[in-house]
């Protein structure tokens, strides 16, 4: 390399070997991860595909869980053992017993049927047997004037038509006053999904997605354990809100790992795949699960069965040479980039890629020893160059700022985009339908949104654009059958329905977008904290749109499809305020940040900083002795 003399005299005295200073920050900015993966190790080959394809075998969606074992079944007060032999004696339906016990359908409200019993003395039987005897006494009864007292053995249930046997609502008895337990056990998983997206992103940047993958991947295993064998409903709650935390927490890493891996071209084609593998594979599955195991802690074991597959990872899952080149671990980057050159190519007749892709490493090496001459000064610089460090520094908080305005924009667009898509979701209309032909009809819609998301993406250079127009199409459909509702006032819901199924489609795709078009915003080293903050204080949204689906009561029908339009609108305003990205030379370090120029280094012949490729690296007198003391007296060869 070129030696650093300082302008004196005795210039051979003072000359040093800047060969010996570590050139991991100079070999990092020279490296281009999207030119070696198109030139040389294959930007869809068989390396990737079996990483993506991991990664779908081993993501579970336990969040569809609910659907089967959350549902609430017909009950009754559960009687003395001898009253109940009665009952059975006399071949009572369950109705017919449950009208006996206490104020059945038609004398209470709903949500309180089945949850008290009569004031009658239980414990003479001749009194009860003569009772169901006599039918005319019965019926005489003033059965509205009987006092009613609350159930103490505990309850009878019966599953209603199609719906799943086996429940935690029934094997933990939450109903009548522990009715609100269910639902709160759903949004303590939602609030474990929120902190899962931040706390995944955080390790996935701080640690490497490899890493934050394998932590979390295992927590979620032992979570999910620790729901099956839960002996009661504050275990239940607690693990799964673990397994909300965990799995999206696993989910951050692994959603960014396939986008790193790849180019602008193909990334839609990964991302478009894990949704679909995920959202309809992982839940058609557990549907077939459920139709044949009628027993909800089974049925969650063999559901989460595919969480095993993580250990693979210590073999398989590769570290993102992208995040290892943003933390100038070049070396590291560099095996991993030719284990996958080796891995593309391994099946192809053109065995010299990996020979190419050495020889370009040599050529890189290379090109380090020909940098021009530093000259270090002990004299101060001149008051315009300072002043123009000055501006350089300046350059560097004003790039802070774009990326908290960048990550603020983001926060905002993932909470309308929850609050609508999650909004619409339970919004949709109730079908009294077998539960496992409607959950698997769920699961196809989610089909056309990642199949036209891939598309778009791998036809269309540019992101912003394609992705504004999902919302702004939304928000046209929503908007119509908003309106017609509110307006026109129908007898059925078949025209909102429709619309709103086709927002639906339109949030599917804009999902995958959003994924990837959030992920190309930042650079490596705060990609996935960015994309973790986004996602995790976007559930917030999700949280809100229950509230949301409340103005259908307080105001007109359809209400809540008119606030979901206008939030669309918002997401495309949003989404303008962003810069546009191709997906091209994805960042691995801040390109605004970059070192200030220091007042004491020069260029050999003129008054500019080294050119290290897309970053400045200069080094001060006192810097440039302390590395020589410390580093060792040979370059590490890559």
């Amino acid at each position: 390399m070129a030696q650093c003399v300082p302008p004196t005299n005795s210039a051979q005295e003072c000359e040093l070997r800047t060969s010996e200073i570590p050139t991991q920050q100079f070999i990092t900015t020279k490296l281009s991860v999207d030119e070696i993966l198109n030139k040389y190790v294959g930007e869809y080959g068989v390396w990737q595909w079996s990483i993506v394809l991991l990664i779908v075998i081993s993501s579970p969606l336990m969040v569809t869980l609910p659907v089967f074992v959350n549902a609430v079944p017909d009950h009754r007060c559960r009687m003395e053992d001898p009253i109940e032999e009665i009952f059975k004696e006399y071949n009572l339906s369950f109705e017919e017993a449950a009208a006996f016990v206490g104020p059945w359908e038609g004398e209470i409200p709903v949500t309180m049927m089945g949850c008290l019993k009569f004031a009658l003395d239980w414990s003479n039987t001749t009194l009860i047997e003569n009772l169901l005897l006599n039918k005319s006494v019965v019926s005489f009864i003033d059965r509205e004037s009987l006092k009613t007292k609350a159930c103490v053995n505990g309850y009878v249930y019966r599953s209603k038509e199609f719906q799943y046997p086996s429940t935690v609502v029934a094997e933990f008895n939450l109903v009548c006053d522990k009715s609100m337990l269910s639902p709160l056990g759903t949004s303590l998983f939602m609030v474990g999904m929120l902190f899962g997206f931040i706390f995944g992103g955080y390790f996935g940047d701080k640690f490497g997605r490899r890493n934050g993958a394998i932590v979390f991947s295992i927590i979620e295993l032992l979570a999910a354990v620790g729901v099956s064998l839960a002996p009661n409903h504050h275990i239940y709650h607690l693990m799964r809100t673990i397994v909300g935390f965990s799995s999206t927490g696993k989910a951050v890493p692994l959603r960014l790992l396939p986008i790193e891996l790849t180019n602008a071209k193909y990334r839609s084609y990964f991302t478009s795949f894990i949704v679909l593998g995920i959202v309809f594979g992982h839940r058609a599955i557990m549907t077939g699960i459920a139709y044949l195991v009628r027993e909800w802690r089974l049925l969650n074991a063999l559901s989460t069965l595919p969480c095993l597959t993580c250990f693979i990872y210590f073999c398989l899952l590769p570290e993102s040479p992208r995040w290892l080149l943003s933390q100038y671990r070049v070396e590291e980057a560099i095996t991993i980039l030719r284990r996958g050159c080796r891995i593309n190519h391994i099946l192809k007749k053109d065995k010299s890629k990996l020979s190419q892709f050495d020889n370009y490493l040599k050529d890189v090496n290379k090109n380090q020893s020909h940098m021009g001459k530093l000259y270090v000064h002990g004299e101060p610089i001149s008051v315009s160059e300072r002043f123009i460090n000055l501006l350089k520094s300046t350059k560097k908080i004003t790039c802070c700022r774009q990326m908290n305005k960048a990550l603020i924009i983001c926060v905002l667009i993932f909470t309308m985009h929850s609050l609508a898509f999650l909004g619409i979701t339970l919004f949709s209309k109730y079908i009294n339908y077998n539960v496992y032909i409607v959950t698997l009809i769920n699961a196809l819609t989610g089909i056309p949104g990642p199949i036209a998301a891939s598309v778009v993406y791998r036809c269309y250079k540019y992101r912003r654009f394609p992705l504004m127009c999902t919302y702004i199409i939304s928000a046209i459909l929503l908007c119509i059958g908003g309106v017609y509702t509110v307006l026109w006032e129908p007898l059925t819901d078949n025209v909102l329905n429709i619309f709103c199924n086709g927002a639906l489609i339109m949030y599917s795709a804009s999902t995958i977008m959003l994924s990837i078009y959030c992920a190309e915003l930042f650079p490596s080293y705060m990609r996935s904290s960015a994309v973790g903050i986004s996602n995790g204080l976007g559930r917030i949204g999700g949280i809100i749109s229950t509230l949301v689906n409340y103005t259908d009561f307080a105001f007109k029908h359809g209400t809540p499809v008119l606030i979901y339009s206008g939030s669309s609108m918002l997401q495309a305003f949003l989404l303008y305020c962003l810069r546009d990205t191709s997906g091209e030379d994805l960042s691995d370090v801040d390109k605004g940040l970059e070192s200030a120029t220091d007042d004491h280094v020069h260029q050999n012949g003129s008054n500019k900083s080294i050119d290290a490729g897309r970053e400045e690296f200069v080094i001060n007198l006192k810097t440039l002795e302390d590395r020589i003391k410390s580093s060792p007296t040979t370059v590490t060869n890559l």
